[in-house]
């Protein structure tokens, strides 16, 4: 079965408050105020972290992730918040991102490459993508963006 990412949006924190401290604070404090949550990591997910509505056009799976970062990534990703043996939810580092980012592109080029019959079913597509792309963009940039790989 192949794993995806969940992207989820912070609760915790109001956006005036993220975009003055760097990720790493933000990560520490979320740590802090998460501390003895472990047990119960997936309920605090739920309440503190809601998912990202996208149109569902950009879907990043766990191995295109690998392919992209290496093989390791998962095992070093920078902002884990809670035990990675209970679970691999974590904050958006620039690294990831990067990745993503990267398959983003690769996604567009292989749209470009193919002549599809159907204009309208690319644009829709098209625009499906760089939509999401912006969506998650603007969360990564605003430092609320999180992912769970399931």
């Amino acid at each position: 079965m192949t794993q995806k990412l969940q992207f989820r949006k912070s609760k915790i924190f109001e956006e005036s408050v993220l975009e003055s401290f760097p990720h790493e604070s933000i990560h520490h404090s979320l740590q802090e105020l998460l501390k003895g949550t472990e047990l119960n990591s997936e309920e605090y997910i739920d309440k503190y972290f809601e998912k990202v509505e996208t149109k569902g056009y950009l879907q990043i799976t766990n191995s295109s992730l690998e392919k992209v970062l290496g093989e390791k990534y998962r095992d070093s990703l920078k902002y884990k918040l809670f035990d990675p043996k209970k679970t691999t939810f974590f904050m958006m580092d620039h690294k990831v991102w990067e990745g993503i980012q990267e398959i983003i592109d690769l996604k567009i080029k292989e749209m470009s490459g193919n002549s599809e019959k159907d204009k309208n079913a690319y644009f829709e597509k098209m625009s499906g993508i760089m939509g999401d792309h912006d969506i998650l963009s603007d969360l990564f940039n605003k430092k609320m963006l999180f992912a769970n790989i399931f």
